[in-house]
């Protein structure tokens, strides 16, 4: 019981929200993600990105959300999470999401990548390392074997 209080006290001491996200790709397969948002250091999820393609070995370095295709320009936006499609949507693939747990997601997420050609390609996890101490920090997606 004390365990459980303790975490949940150290989930909401973590921000809502990140300025900034760097996604990495240490599979051998192509890994997808849209990135979701809402205003600075706000759980909804107002803003979202176009799907975006990573490709093996690859890093996506977005300093803050104007460089996120297909959120807003103008204006930075917080960062909560990343809903992480199985392979390429014309595959027709399930999809799960990792993100900032104080905004109640969770920080892993395990599927089986789908290739381009829709076939089987490997076992992924999609991991989410939380922006910790203010929401003008860094948040990290790693996908990993």
């Amino acid at each position: 019981m004390l365990a459980a209080l303790l975490f949940s006290i150290a989930a909401f001491a973590q921000p809502r929200a990140a300025y900034g996200l760097v996604v990495q790709n240490q599979t051998s397969c192509d890994q997808y993600y849209v990135v979701v948002g809402d205003e600075l250091c706000d759980c909804g999820g107002t803003y979202g990105s176009s799907i975006i393609s990573i490709p093996p070995g690859g890093t996506h370095v977005y300093p803050n959300s104007t460089t996120i295709p297909g959120f807003p320009t103008t204006m930075p936006k917080g960062i909560f999470g990343a809903k992480i499609p199985d392979g390429p949507i014309y595959c027709n693939v399930p999809a799960g999401a990792v993100g900032q747990p104080a905004c109640g997601l969770p920080p892993l997420y395990g599927f089986i990548t789908i290739g381009a050609n829709c076939i089987r390609c490997t076992m992924a996890k999609a991991n989410w390392i939380p922006a910790s101490n203010s929401c003008q920090e860094m948040a990290r997606l790693i996908f990993t074997p």
